[in-house]
């Protein structure tokens, strides 16, 4: 899963970071609760740049995984698990 969410990420810098930082926080989640949260932590992050929130531009992807960024909207959590729930419930 990290290399998916490493080809979606814009800035490429640190890897070996962001893959510790990533296979650290994914570690003890079954797949199916892994692919939720790296397409949840892709799908802000990249809301963020579409709205050019500031800084997201440049933020390296270990320090968005270990500070959970995309805990920063609540709402958008919300109405993520919702939709993700809606698509994924079978």
């Amino acid at each position: 899963l990290f290399d998916k969410f490493w080809q979606h990420y814009k800035t490429k810098q640190g890897k070996q970071k962001a893959k510790s930082a990533f296979c650290s926080f994914m570690k003890g989640k079954p797949e199916g609760k892994a692919r939720f949260w790296m397409n949840l932590m892709l799908a802000y992050y990249m809301d963020c740049l579409e709205r050019q929130v500031v800084g997201y531009d440049a933020l390296h992807a270990s320090s968005y995984i270990n500070q959970k960024r995309w805990e920063d909207s609540p709402e958008f959590m919300a109405s993520f698990n919702s939709e993700w729930i809606a698509e994924n419930d079978q």
